[in-house]
């Protein structure tokens, strides 16, 4: 039984004098570190399930995989990555992976120098701060959400109510005036007087549309009836009757449904700005849209085959990105100029 004042760290690399010396780097500091070492992904990955660890310390090279291996199956535990080479393509990709980038927080250069022991104190505070972000806007977001609810309920109790008590108004007073006799005289004002019925009640069913489309805007129907995965299929039946001539595929899991209700409508609305923002700039002839779940994390891609999106164009995603950052998340874009493909890929907390 470790310490309780002492902070867990894992160590992962398959070289046991690294492992050994990080360990007498850590131990410079009496009582603040208990050491786990693990030398492959296997061993990471039970000493993960099997104890409390604060940070992992991961070499990017394991005998039997990568840093990334390691990392996805960490949940939201800061990582620190270990290399020779900083310029080495396997560590920058490790940096630009979306569904692991939210768990890095730095990296050592081996050899260890002395100060590495900063760079690791500064990793955990760094993971730590990170993780109170992502607590405090998943509450937020979920606040927000209730508002949104809220509004939706009173917007549509009041404004249904008189728009329905009005039509009736408009209706009455247009039964009234086609069965009352009136000399001919009168027969120009009687039909003023029923045209206007007429215009206003048109009015009235555009202002209902409207406030239908507002309510749906604050809190999709279909998540209030049928959860998240379902309303999401819905949304992608729609764009199928919408843009008949791209071919919309949806791959996903049942983990939708297990997402916090509270936060099920900002990431429908997520996914929606996601669809808009291809059919928008890249005007596609085939959408793939992929959920994945990685323990704290959901990971969507939407990959567009079609005009590519280039980097200068970037701008165009600017809500997607600020919805994403919203939500404590991460976007990331990539073009295949020879293959035709943009692909959208956002990592946030759930």
């Amino acid at each position: 039984m470790i310490n309780a004042t002492k902070t867990p760290v894992l160590i992962v690399d398959d070289d046991p004098v690294f492992r050994q010396s990080l360990c007498i780097v850590l131990n410079q500091a009496p009582n603040e570190w208990h050491c786990y070492e693990a030398e492959n992904v296997r061993e990471a990955k039970a000493l993960m399930a099997e104890h409390v660890i604060a940070m992992a310390i991961v070499d990017i090279n394991l005998p039997d995989g990568t840093a990334a291996d390691v990392v996805r199956c960490a949940g939201s535990l800061p990582c620190l990555l270990c290399t020779q080479d900083d310029k080495e393509p396997t560590f920058q990709s490790m940096f630009a992976d979306v569904s692991i980038s939210q768990n890095l927080v730095g990296y050592l250069i081996k050899p260890l120098q002395q100060s590495a022991i900063w760079s690791i104190r500064a990793g955990l505070e760094i993971g730590r701060e990170r993780q109170m972000r992502n607590r405090l806007i998943a509450e937020a977001t979920a606040q927000l959400e209730d508002e949104r609810r809220l509004i939706a309920q009173n917007l549509h109790d009041a404004m249904g109510a008189a728009i329905t008590q009005l039509t009736w108004i408009f209706s009455g007073i247009d039964r009234a005036v086609s069965a009352s006799s009136v000399d001919m005289s009168l027969s120009k004002e009687k039909h003023s007087i029923a045209a206007a019925c007429l215009d206003g009640k048109k009015v009235l069913a555009q202002a209902h549309a409207d406030v239908s489309q507002a309510i749906m805007q604050l809190r999709p129907e279909a998540i209030s009836v049928g959860g998240l995965k379902i309303a999401v299929e819905d949304m992608i039946v729609q764009w199928r009757k919408a843009a008949p001539q791209v071919d919309f595929e949806l791959v996903h899991a049942s983990f939708l449904d297990q997402v916090d209700a509270r936060r099920a409508g900002a990431i429908y609305r997520l996914i929606q700005e996601g669809i808009t923002n291809v059919m928008r700039h890249t005007d596609p002839v085939e959408i793939l849209i992929e959920m994945i779940d990685r323990d704290t994390s959901l990971i969507l891609k939407i990959l567009s085959k079609g005009k590519i999106l280039v980097e200068k164009d970037t701008y165009k995603l600017t809500v997607l990105r600020e919805r994403t950052s919203s939500l404590g998340g991460v976007l990331q874009f990539t073009c295949d100029a020879e293959r035709g493909e943009t692909c959208l890929a956002v990592s946030i907390p759930v």
